[in-house]
């Protein structure tokens, strides 16, 4: 008998239990991306006369969730987060690793605050009085975009 013969069977066990292995790896993975999406929505809106197209955070786990993980936003897009009805919202930055700006928006669609945020930080940043609309986008395009109090939020029907 050769050395190969001998060896031949653990060697085909460990192939099997590599391919099982990787196999299910694979599924698991294809099963999560598939079955749990990111967010429920996107949605084209104007603020002022810039364009963006946004994800949308309506219900409390998005909103709980909001950009956590996300480690780029591009110029013309961000996060919506919307209310049922208007209360004083306060935002934070655990687990989200970019700095970002957060734009306040009261029940008519007109910005009353901005705030920018510092990444991975638990400070709070509270809008001054009661809203419906939180916009998130990367940090300073409120100010890159010379987007100024009052500015209107305009949702864009499909």
């Amino acid at each position: 008998m050769s050395a190969d013969y001998l060896f031949l069977p653990a060697q085909k066990a460990a192939g099997l239990r590599f391919k099982t292995w990787t196999c299910s790896f694979f599924i698991t993975l294809f099963l999560t991306v598939v079955l749990t999406p990111r967010f429920c929505q996107a949605e084209t809106i104007q603020v002022g006369t810039e364009t963006l197209s946004v994800q949308l955070a309506q219900t409390q786990e998005e909103q709980t969730r909001g950009l956590q993980g996300v480690a780029h936003i591009g110029e013309h897009q961000g996060m919506l987060f919307v209310f049922q009805e208007p209360e004083r919202v306060c935002m934070w930055m655990h687990k989200v690793p970019i700095d970002l700006d957060v734009g306040f928006f009261d029940e008519d669609g007109l910005l009353v605050a901005i705030s920018t945020m510092k990444a991975q930080t638990r400070t709070t940043h509270c809008a001054p009085t009661a809203i419906r609309f939180a916009l998130e986008t990367r940090a300073h395009w409120y100010k890159d975009h010379q987007i100024k109090l009052g500015t209107q939020l305009k949702r864009i029907p499909k």
